[in-house]
């Protein structure tokens, strides 16, 4: 009924019994998702009939939630000729991909902003703008 109530109705298949190739940190993201539920889960000695089902949650997981771009990704996407700055046409660009064409001026002054107080635009500065980031999140 959990990944009912988060991602709809569908019919949902146990997956078969093999092994299963985890990533862990997408297994924990699943885990803080439900934290009860998994904590219901372990601290059972024997099956229960409303136990997370380990293979189960994490493959319907994989296929039902968006994933999420970590920040380094997004600055590698922002970061065009790969020196490890942005420079000015590239925060142009990461502006309008945020904020959408026509540039917004505003926006870009504010981002602008914060390059002229830290100087360049290298990956640690470029995480400060959080509005920024969770645009990009939405335009990839």
């Amino acid at each position: 009924y959990l990944f009912t109530e988060a991602y709809g109705y569908a019919h949902r298949k146990v997956p078969a019994h093999m092994p299963h190739m985890i990533n862990k940190r997408i297994m924990e993201d699943l885990q803080s998702k439900y934290p009860n539920e998994w904590d219901a889960t372990s601290s059972h000695q024997l099956r229960q009939s409303d136990d997370m089902q380990y293979a189960f949650s994490y493959f319907y997981y994989l296929i039902n939630q968006e994933p999420v771009l970590p920040d380094k990704k997004l600055f590698e996407l922002s970061d065009i000729d790969e020196d490890g700055v942005l420079d000015t046409n590239e925060l142009r660009t990461v502006v309008i991909r945020a904020f959408g064409n026509p540039l917004k001026h505003d926006k870009y002054e504010e981002v602008m902003a914060i390059h002229e107080h830290f100087g360049d635009l290298q990956f640690e500065v470029f995480c400060i703008h959080e509005e920024l980031l969770t645009k990009l999140r939405e335009y990839y």
